[in-house]
């Protein structure tokens, strides 16, 4: 019973060090102003405490989260100092930062802040392409006048195109928005 609660609170503790050094190395990877500002020596004592508890975890831990918490010491070993952090590649620290985070998802979750952020993004692509049409017609009555020319070459010019060269502008627009509504719902 007593191992069972010391695994508990080992595992609360590895929640908050996770989550403090997961936002020291995002400090590094995105380049963030606030990462000149990490005290090299309190870094080090997270990042001993943070391998100290894996290491307690994978050894004393149930046999089955035994392999996961050798993982996360394997992770995070290596990141020994900020000057390391600070010397390591762009991309590889990218790449630390999304297992990071991933990890933070498995151990704690994913937050309320996050979901909003997901759906909010969603939600304003469907409403931008909603809306574009109204916002469209009902400002047509301002803006056409003045758009009235440019419209009136433009279809020319479609009219004047073969059906293949229809169907490669037709596509090349429809790849232009399609991505850019993934860029859009991706962020």
């Amino acid at each position: 019973m007593e191992s069972q609660q010391d695994e508990t609170r080992e595992l609360t503790v590895l929640r908050q060090l996770w989550g403090r050094w997961t936002a020291v190395v995002e400090l590094f990877a995105r380049k963030g102003r606030g990462r000149r500002r990490v005290d090299p020596a309190g870094y080090h004592t997270l990042h001993h405490e943070l391998v100290a508890v894996c290491q307690t975890l994978a050894t004393a831990g149930d046999k089955a989260t035994r392999p996961y918490y050798a993982n996360l010491e394997a992770l995070s070993r290596p990141w020994l100092t900020c000057r390391v952090l600070e010397q390591a590649d762009r991309e590889i620290l990218l790449d630390l930062l999304l297992r990071c985070q991933q990890v933070q998802r498995e151990l704690v979750g994913e937050s309320w802040a996050e979901v909003v952020r997901r759906w909010f993004r969603r939600v304003a692509v469907v409403m931008a392409v909603c809306l574009l049409p109204a916002a469209l017609a009902w400002g047509g009555k301002w803006i056409g006048p003045r758009l009235d020319g440019w419209w009136r070459t433009c279809w020319l010019a479609l009219q004047q195109l073969t059906n293949t060269q229809l169907l490669v502008v037709g596509g090349t627009v429809a790849v232009l928005i399609a991505a850019a509504l993934m860029r859009v719902s991706r962020r």
